[in-house]
């Protein structure tokens, strides 16, 4: 499945295509890494992706997060802090911090809002009693 520019677009697509999508981003590098802050990666619960946060050991394993928080189904996101030469061996040897958040149906009003705001302004998030990310 190949990448879009408008990640909430594509998740709107999943969502309507397959039921539920999981969406990484990355939040902060700090030294050498990959991708920048706002590199992401939609995963859809057969495993079809679009987007990379830089493909290597650390897509590969935040792929496999992605489908186990699909299968624990909607739910808090996941805030992930990865040294990218300690923890995963790779030569970059920069930190990654990055979040996984889960959608379903219940999200798709959402998703489709975002998708038509992406570009226009930046959306404040912050993240609400239960774990979820909330924009706006």
């Amino acid at each position: 499945m190949s990448g879009a520019a408008n990640p909430f677009a594509r998740l709107a697509a999943m969502v309507e295509e397959a039921g539920a999508a999981a969406f990484a981003r990355i939040h902060d590098v700090k030294g050498s890494a990959p991708r920048e802050a706002g590199a992401w990666l939609a995963v859809r619960p057969d495993g079809a992706f679009a987007g990379t946060i830089g493909g290597g050991r650390l897509e590969w394993d935040v792929l496999t997060d992605c489908r186990k928080a699909l299968e624990a189904g909607r739910g808090p996101a996941l805030f992930l802090d990865y040294a990218l030469g300690p923890d995963l061996g790779q030569c970059c040897g920069g930190r990654v911090m990055l979040s996984i958040e889960t959608f379903d149906g219940r999200d798709l009003e959402d998703l489709r809002a975002l998708a038509g705001m992406e570009g226009r302004f930046e959306v404040a998030c912050r993240v609400d009693e239960g774990g979820r990310v909330v924009r706006g």
